[in-house]
């Protein structure tokens, strides 16, 4: 279920997305869809983001990679080339290592941008809810294709179980 609130308080939100083409294109369109409302959007991301963020005439803020970068950007090259369970490993690699940059410097540049809210993309929830929390401002999750997400309501994603709420099945989910 969606709710939309209609505010006259704007937001400066962070798009927090993985350096992918298929949750980039979706994740700025998002957030010009933010800016249109009112809101001043940045997307956060390696360099890879700027065209995107570009395209959609939203902010963006390089979070620097090092040499993290380089590796991300080849991956990122490497998976368009790529099907099934490799794209899977080559991806799962480097949400890893975003992940950590994210835990490493997001604190930093939520400061340096005044960024009061977060909307980040499942795959890296943990990164960046983890940092919105210890940071206290509001965040949101997105998903661009069906949800990931777990939790302890319902039988994980990848299973063809029903939910039931008895205590043997939440222990099984």
């Amino acid at each position: 279920m969606c709710v939309c609130v209609e505010s006259s308080y704007i937001m400066h939100i962070g798009l927090i997305l993985p350096p992918f083409h298929g949750h980039l294109n979706p994740g700025v369109t998002l957030g010009g869809k933010l800016k249109a409302r009112g809101h001043q959007v940045t997307l956060i991301a390696p360099l890879i983001g700027k065209q995107y963020a570009q395209r959609e005439n939203i902010n963006f803020y390089e979070m620097d990679c090092g040499q993290d970068d380089k590796t991300s950007q080849a991956e990122t090259e490497l998976m368009a080339t790529q099907s099934g369970l490799q794209a899977f490993k080559t991806s799962l690699r480097s949400i890893s290592v975003y992940g950590l940059i994210l835990l490493r410097d997001l604190g930093r540049v939520i400061d340096e941008m005044n960024v009061n809210a977060l909307l980040i993309d499942e795959v890296l929830y943990w990164g960046g809810a983890t940092v919105a929390e210890i940071k206290n401002i509001p965040f949101g999750t997105m998903a661009n294709a069906m949800s990931i997400m777990h939790c302890v309501d319902g039988p994980p994603f990848l299973t063809t179980w029903q939910y039931n709420g008895s205590m043997f099945h939440r222990l099984r989910d």
